[in-house]
């Protein structure tokens, strides 16, 4: 019986977790998302630049990744010492930060 509630339970949390995760993904952006993507946007003109809350929605820690062409000729330590330099003043009331930068690879940046 113990066995059987342990089974169902992992059935369903997987089961609601798959809907929860996309859904999440498709939600408008919080304000302090809006804000951290607006900085990214104005100092680095990304091709890509993602913005998650991923504190549960309090605003403590957040997922960026950024793909830029600003990031050209920087190591990866500079990469990231950039952003937190854009984001100095944010970062010091969050919790975490999970970043990922890139340098846009040479295929996306011939036009087609």
């Amino acid at each position: 019986m113990l066995r059987s509630r342990l089974v169902k339970s992992t059935y369903w949390s997987r089961v609601l977790a798959g809907p929860r995760l996309w859904y999440s993904t498709q939600m408008a952006m919080t304000r302090e998302e809006k804000m951290i993507t607006d900085k990214l946007q104005l100092e680095l003109e990304p091709e890509v630049c993602r913005v998650q809350d991923v504190s549960g929605g309090c605003g403590s820690m957040f997922a960026i990744s950024v793909t830029s062409k600003k990031f050209n000729g920087l190591s990866l330590i500079k990469q990231h010492q950039l952003v937190n330099r854009i984001l100095k003043d944010d970062i010091s009331r969050w919790h975490g930060l999970q970043l990922t930068t890139r340098k846009p690879s040479a295929k996306d940046s011939t036009p087609s």
